[in-house]
């Protein structure tokens, strides 16, 4: 049994690397404004191998690649960071702010299963290599998650509330199913419990 030690806020997200090799794990402060701290550990002897340093606020979840080259966050600095997994160095920023919008906190990320693209809480598809925006599907009311299909071919959308903001827990939530091509909708369920 491994316990890793050293992350000084609650740790929000962990993520094995494809090879089980790597373990990472992201922190996330009381208010959105405590930088959160991204740590890469070995996963057989529980030694620090990374950290992560330069998001200005906390790091909700991350992602390896699929072939483990690079680890993507979602934070509430209003943008991803994606990192070299051998050397920390930050490789590709992701700004909504290119968009002309201000999405605010990201809770959620995710690499496609052929590490071509990555998705931000089911609203923005990027191209992983050149960080360039394929895709804005409609953005979840509230705090959202993200997941791409299998064979890449669709992405489910989970957000918290449908109702907007403030997020209420005590109301049921979403689930949209959308093309991860063409960014239509294939289905809604609404009501979640």
């Amino acid at each position: 049994v491994l316990s890793l030690m050293g992350h000084r806020l609650p740790v929000t997200s962990v993520a094995y690397s494809p090879d089980g090799k790597r373990i990472l794990s992201a922190s996330c402060g009381p208010n959105a404004g405590t930088p959160g701290e991204v740590k890469e550990w070995d996963a057989v002897r529980g030694g620090e191998i990374l950290a992560l340093r330069g998001h200005k606020g906390g790091v909700n979840q991350v992602a390896y690649s699929p072939d483990g080259k690079h680890i993507v966050c979602a934070s509430y600095d209003d943008n991803l960071k994606v990192w070299d997994a051998d050397t920390g160095v930050v490789v590709l920023a992701l700004k909504t702010n290119d968009l002309g919008w201000s999405k605010g906190p990201w809770t959620s990320v995710a690499y496609s299963p052929d590490g071509k693209r990555i998705c931000g809480e089911g609203c923005v598809v990027w191209d992983a290599d050149t960080g360039a925006v394929v895709r804005t599907l409609e953005r979840p009311r509230a705090m959202g998650w993200v997941s791409f299909s299998p064979d890449g071919k669709r992405l489910a959308i989970a957000s918290a509330s449908n109702n907007g903001t403030p997020i209420d827990l005590r109301q049921p939530g979403s689930l949209t199913v959308s093309d991860a091509d063409t960014g239509r909708q294939l289905l809604s369920l609404q009501g979640s419990t």
